[in-house]
This record gives C-alpha cells, sequence and structure tokens, in this order.
C-alpha cells in the first residue's frame, strides 16, 4: 500500500463521518492495516495472557535481577570455594533452585510465543541451550566427554542483552560489523603471514650455538652474549624458528607485551641493526597502527549507524514501514528533481544574460534600421535603366481600313452580270 492510497483512505474517512455514516468516537486509522503483531492468532487456551504477563516490564526486570544474582553467585562461589569442598550442599541447592527457575521461565516464554514465534528469535534458541544444561545438571547425567557443556552455565548472563537495551544495541551492532571486521582481521593476517616468513628467514638461526655477538658496549671488542631461553632453545629457535612462531611472536609484538625487551633488542645488538629495525618500525606502522584502527573504524561506524527498520520487533504496522520507505523514495525524487532544476535555471540565466547583451546594442539597431529605407531608395536608382529616346525617321501612316465588300463601286461588277451584258 502506497502513501497516496492510505492518504486516499483517510479522506474517504473523513466524507463518511461528514455524512454521518460512523460515530464521533472512532478514529480515521481505524482503516489502516494493522500490524503483524496485532493480527497474530493465539492457538492456545489464554496464550494472549501469559504472552502479555512475560513480556511485560515488570516481569523482564525481574528475570534481569534473577540473571545477574545467579551470575553474583557463581563469581562467589569461584572465589570462595572453588572445588565444592567446604559448602558442596550450599552451592547445589542454589544452582538447582536457579535451574529450576529458569526452566519455568523459558516454558511461559514458549507458551506465550507457541510456536513459530518462538524460533524466530536467536536469543530464545540461546536459553533453550543453556537451559537445556542447566537441566542435564539438575537431573544429574553423566555427560561424558561432553562434560565441559557445563561451563555454559557461565554464559547464562548473556541473557541479559536481550532485555537491556542499551546492551541489546551493543550487540546488535557487533553482529552488523562482523561482515566489515572480517575483512579487515583478514587483511591483518595476510600481512602479518608476509612478516613472519621473512622472519623465519631473517632471524630463525639468530644465536645459533648458545651464543651472540655484540660490539655494542662501547669497547669495540666482540663480545659473547648468552642465547640460551628458559626452554632449552636458542633464541632464534624459539621465538622465529618455524612459521606459527614467528607468526606468534609478531603477534606478541601487537599486544605491546614487552616486546622491544625480549624480541626486538637481541637483534638489534647481535644482527644486522639496519634490517631488524626496518623490519619492526615498519611492522608495527602497517600492523600496529593502521590496520588495527581500521578495525575500530569500521566498529564504530556500525555502531552510530541508525538501526534498521523491522517491522515486527519494533512494533511498527505494515503500512508506517510501506509509508517510510515511500517518503524515503519521494525524498530522493525531490532531492533529484532539486538538482535538475537548479542545472536548468543556470542555463536559463545563461541565455538571459546573452539576450541582455543584445538588448544593449538596441540603440545601434534603430539607427541602422531607420537609415535602411534611404540606402533601399539609393540602391533602386542606382540600378534603375535609363528611358528610352523616340525615333526620328519617317512616320508612318496608317492604312484606311478595308471597305465592305457590299459596299463595292459600280464599277466592280459580279462576273453575272458582265456575262449578261
Amino acid at each position: 500500500m502506497s502513501a497516496a492510497a492510505i492518504s486516499a483512505a483517510l479522506r474517504a474517512k473523513r466524507k463518511k463521518k461528514q455524512k454521518g455514516g460512523k460515530g464521533d468516537g472512532q478514529s480515521d486509522e481505524e482503516d489502516l492495516p494493522t500490524s503483524r503483531s496485532d493480527t497474530r492468532e493465539f492457538i492456545l487456551p489464554y496464550q494472549h495472557v501469559v504472552h502479555g504477563f512475560y513480556g511485560n516490564q515488570k516481569t523482564q526486570i525481574f528475570v534481569a535481577i534473577l540473571i545477574g544474582a545467579n551470575f553474583l553467585t557463581n563469581i562467589v562461589e569461584k572465589e570462595v570455594d572453588p572445588f565444592r569442598r567446604k559448602d558442596p550442599d550450599v552451592w547445589q541447592t542454589l544452582e538447582d533452585t536457579y535451574n529450576v527457575i529458569f526452566l519455568i521461565e523459558l516454558l511461559v516464554n514458549f507458551y506465550g510465543s507457541f510456536f513459530l514465534e518462538f524460533w524466530k528469535s536467536g536469543w530464545n534458541i540461546f536459553d533453550l541451550i543453556v537451559v537445556t544444561v542447566g537441566c542435564l545438571s539438575l537431573l544429574d547425567v553423566q555427560l561424558g566427554p561432553l562434560e565441559m557443556l557445563r561451563m555454559l552455565r557461565a554464559f547464562r548472563v548473556f541473557r541479559l542483552f536481550k532485555r537491556i537495551q542499551s546492551l541489546n544495541k551493543i550487540m546488535t551492532s557487533l553482529g552488523r560489523a562482523v561482515p566489515g571486521v572480517i575483512n579487515a582481521f583478514g587483511l591483518m593476517l595476510i600481512f602479518m603471514c608476509i612478516y613472519a616468513i621473512l622472519a623465519v628467514d631473517l632471524f630463525a638461526t639468530f644465536g645459533e650455538g648458545g651464543v651472540y655477538y655484540t660490539n655494542a658496549n662501547g669497547t669495540w671488542e666482540d663480545t659473547a652474549v648468552d642465547s640460551g631461553t628458559a626452554r632449552g632453545f636458542y633464541y632464534g629457535a624459539e621465538y622465529y624458528g618455524t612459521f606459527f612462531r614467528a607468526l606468534f611472536t609478531l603477534f606478541q609484538v601487537l599486544t605491546g607485551e614487552s616486546w622491544a625487551e625480549a624480541v626486538a633488542r637481541p637483534l638489534l645488538f647481535g644482527s644486522s641493526p639496519v634490517v631488524c629495525a626496518l623490519f619492526f618500525i615498519t611492522y608495527i606502522l602497517l600492523v600496529g597502527v593502521v590496520l588495527i584502527n581500521v578495525v575500530v573504524a569500521v566498529l564504530l561506524d556500525k555502531m552510530v549507524a541508525p538501526d534498521p527498520p523491522e517491522g515486527e520487533d519494533a512494533g511498527l504496522s505494515e503500512a508506517s514501514v510501506t509509508v517510510t520507505r515511500q517518503a524515503t523514495k519521494e525524498s530522493v525524487d525531490v532531492d533529484q528533481l532539486k538538482q535538475s532544476m537548479e542545472e536548468e535555471l543556470k542555463s536559463i540565466r545563461a541565455e538571459l544574460a546573452s539576450v541582455k547583451e543584445q538588448l544593449a546594442d538596441l540603440p545601434k539597431m534603430k539607427e541602422a534600421l531607420a537609415a535602411l529605407p534611404a540606402l533601399i531608395e539609393g540602391l533602386a536608382a542606382a540600378n534603375r535603366p535609363p528611358p528610352v529616346a523616340a525615333p526620328t525617321g519617317p512616320t508612318l501612316t496608317a492604312l484606311p481600313p478595308l471597305s465592305d465588300p457590299k459596299a463595292q463601286s459600280p464599277d466592280s461588277a459580279s462576273p453575272s452580270k458582265c456575262i449578261s451584258a
């Protein structure tokens, strides 16, 4: 439904009200389509009541408090009695209590959002996984190799992100930033791999034999320095002996953890200082400064970007979403029309300027037009042929007209009369 159709529906509604077709208590928005959440059908008994109860703000605050209390309980347990040797019954009772409460909360949510509506939310699926692990612990099920799944209980605090809007916005922004961040991390990994390969070729044999020599003590004599490490390797083999050792060493450089003293300075004093300095300076500038800031820029761009419209989650009706998109499209059309009109206005102004220049020569054109008749007359007189002179020879007299045959003289008698005579 377009914006024009909605406005037409509103005008028709007003006309009906003016004619008295409907009561005054009805609003003009009744003819507009409702949102999907309003038109959803509840198929279970009292499902709409359960859905409203679970979606109530007070209920959500209460669940958030329970999640926070469970998280604090886990912290206190790992600090006071990490192996449950002092008071195992207390900690087990608290854990079972939280598992039962969260199981009831999950069942209420599932009943109110039955059936497909529940599975459309990723947070509901996450709740289901965590609560299922809690139920296995509640039933004292031995998971064997899957015993590590019990650690998922520590991630239960993530459920707060669904209920606190600011935290939810951060997680949503991080989710939208994943494609761009993956590209930035991939580029950074490529540079790190290049430098790791170079490090193996340049520094893998440094300190081979358990000692390296330096003359940086000012005596200009070679000084033997022990190159052994606490793990029984010589310096080059431990930090740059293989590709992955060199890659981890370069990662340590990015973290800033004593990299200058432990990683770079032995190479700077015991090998070529120019090669060592250029290697680490360019690495820090490219990877540690430029590419790390690229990752931060991508994250900040997604953090400050406006949230995309969501028809159901945001409570917007289908008509509102359509009107928003139509208005956005019309605003773009208006901008394009404005730009084309500005270009047309510039061309019209140029034409008016040329016309103004032509009007400035109008007096000269008037003088030229005033002199034009005289010029035409002079040209006509110059091109006029001379007059022809009258002939001077003998004059010709006009011949008399021929007489009528009937009026001939008596001398000219007809042949018949002459014969008779």
